[in-house]
């Protein structure tokens, strides 16, 4: 085999390069080896620098004051700590799309309860099969985000730590997610607490005598805090976890239409809304003869903010996206 050692060598980028050896003229190019191990190491080493000095933080914890900020130090002391994320991943896209590509969903097998609501709609709750089938458990309510089920891989991680953790989980399947039919045109949003207060109502009356808790990602949590300001003192849950939620709706809808987002998850998640509603029209036209949106008009948006204008402000009667979004972020 012959190597050429010209510097136009189309090889001659590669780390590994400089190790390999000419037959012909029995040369050995170890100088350019070390260099090139040099210029490796060199790398590596600018990289953990980076990754030490600007990618570990430590959260930001935002009280309104002194005393609850001392207390989440006192049982939440983890979040007053560094924040050391995969070091070979610590992009948030990239984080978001490996674990969804790469890692393995863990089994969990779930009981299904169809919850009829009070306009004639319905709704799914999963409760996870639990080892350890104890009334006195506490109750785990988890509310996944926009299109989420009980099947999602991210859910099931959530339900299966959380029954490590000594709860009962069980998950809020959103009318029209998770197989569920929807059996009237009302579709859901991130304001309207009608539907999980009547689950929090049912969870109650079949286990009167145990702690609730509320576990909320994106839209579940945006919901989960929502039903918490307006029932106050008069809530069913011992405590919820928002994770993920929106604090400025106007500016996260903008965001999701800005690359990366807009082609990772907005077209992805806008298209799922559509076939949801897509795949319950024929029955829901069954029974009512008027909807609230037009169908063609549904199946021509692209991003979810079309699918808001076409759907969501209609059903719930909001003038436009721009007013529908500033109502999620009150």
């Amino acid at each position: 085999m012959t190597v050429s050692h010209e510097s136009g060598d189309a090889w001659s980028w590669l780390p590994f390069y400089g190790i390999i050896e000419s037959r012909d003229s029995g040369t050995t190019f170890t100088d350019e080896a070390a260099s090139y191990r040099l210029w490796w190491i060199g790398m590596l080493v600018v990289y953990v620098i980076y990754y030490c000095t600007i990618v570990v933080t430590k959260p930001k914890v935002v009280c309104s004051g002194k005393k609850l900020k001392e207390a989440i130090a006192e049982h939440c002391p983890i979040f007053f700590e560094c924040y050391w994320p995969t070091i070979w991943a610590f992009n948030n896209h990239l984080m978001t799309v490996l674990r969804a590509r790469l890692q393995h969903s863990p089994k969990a097998q779930y009981k299904r309860h169809m919850l009829r609501l009070y306009d004639g709609g319905q709704l799914a709750l999963d409760w996870l099969k639990v080892d350890r089938d104890d009334i006195t458990l506490p109750v785990l309510v988890i509310l996944p985000g926009l299109t989420g089920s009980s099947q999602d891989n991210y859910v099931r991680y959530l339900a299966k730590d959380g029954e490590s953790q000594g709860f009962r989980p069980v998950v809020f399947n959103q009318r029209g997610n998770g197989g569920v039919e929807m059996l009237t045109p009302r579709t859901y949003n991130a304001t309207n607490t009608e539907d999980l207060c009547e689950v929090i109502s049912h969870v109650r009356s079949s286990y009167p005598d145990v702690p609730i808790v509320g576990l909320g990602v994106s839209l579940g949590a945006v919901l989960l805090t929502r039903y918490l300001a307006e029932t106050g003192d008069k809530s069913e849950l011992a405590g919820v976890m928002a994770i993920s939620s929106l604090w400025d709706a106007v500016a996260s809808s903008d965001g999701l239409e800005q690359f990366p987002s807009r082609q990772l998850y907005n077209w992805f998640l806008s298209r799922k809304m559509r076939n949801m509603v897509e795949r319950n029209v024929p029955r829901i036209l069954s029974k009512f003869q008027t909807l609230p949106y037009d169908i063609n008009e549904i199946l021509k948006g692209s991003v979810i903010s079309d699918y808001d204008q076409s759907c969501t402000i209609k059903v719930f009667g909001y003038p436009n996206n721009t007013e529908y979004y500033e109502d999620v972020s009150n």
